[in-house]
């Protein structure tokens, strides 16, 4: 569905047939409400309306690797172009004491080899508190050979798609919603936001609205495939939980007094 479509049928919620001939004010409300669906939508459930994989190019003894500022999170699971899994570790105490935990080392040196697990990690930049980097972590880090024939696949969810009032104008533009979904759950969503505005005055509309919009936040939890999970499924299966046997203390640890 196009974003002009959109702004359309927005319009005549408001009383107005057409966008192009809505008062300015008008048509920044209805953008306001656009973006208020789109934002619904990619927030809510579990990742369903806005899961894409990310390609990441792996380097020699790289362990490290920082994600586009586009990025908001990193999904479950990652693997390997190969279709090998990749198992997650649960803390930055895995982390960091990887070696310890896993290999049964005293230090927390790990060689370079097969990468086979991976720690997704958010930080607070230093230059600005309020943004927040995404950095990727493969362990082992991949060898020269690994790098050299492997890429790893992330899947994530980007920043939603945020339109202006120039796309509003060209209305050419897609929304980000998958098809099947824009009329049962989008449209419904929007026009319940425009009913919040002062400017919504056709109040014999609002009945049909609130209907319309509930069946679409219902549909919101039914509407990913991989939900409801049965009791047997086996999503968290790679999850890693910290060893039940205590780790090895490394040498620069104070043992309890």
């Amino acid at each position: 569905m196009k974003i002009g479509d959109v702004a359309s049928d927005l319009a005549q919620a408001f009383g107005i047939p057409q966008f192009s001939t809505a008062p300015p004010f008008i048509q920044n409300r209805i953008l306001i409400d656009i973006n208020a669906a789109i934002q619904q939508m990619q927030n809510a459930g579990e990742d369903y309306y806005a899961r894409q994989d990310l390609q990441v190019n792996l380097v020699a003894d790289q362990e490290a690797y920082p994600l586009s500022d586009t990025i908001r999170e990193v999904l479950d699971p990652a693997r390997l172009d190969n279709g090998t899994l990749l198992r997650k570790l649960t803390s930055r105490g895995q982390l960091y004491q990887f070696g310890q935990i896993f290999l049964d080392q005293l230090d927390n040196t790990v060689p370079s080899g097969a990468s086979a697990f991976y720690y997704a990690q958010s930080v607070f930049r230093s230059a600005d508190a309020d943004e927040v980097d995404s950095v990727v972590h493969f362990l082992p880090a991949p060898s020269a050979s690994i790098a050299s024939s492997r890429k790893a696949i992330l899947a994530v969810i980007e920043q939603p798609n945020i339109f202006s009032m120039a796309d509003l104008t060209a209305g050419t533009a897609s929304i980000p919603v998958p098809q099947n979904y824009a009329e049962s759950i989008f449209l419904p969503l929007a026009r319940w936001n425009s009913t919040t505005s002062f400017l919504f005055y056709e109040k014999d509309k609002i009945p049909r609205y609130e209907q319309e919009y509930t069946r679409a936040v219902a549909l919101l939890e039914q509407a990913d495939p991989r939900r409801p999970k049965p009791p047997e499924s086996r999503a968290g299966a790679l999850e890693i939980g910290q060893p039940a046997a205590q780790a090895p203390i490394s040498p620069v640890q104070k043992a309890p007094r």
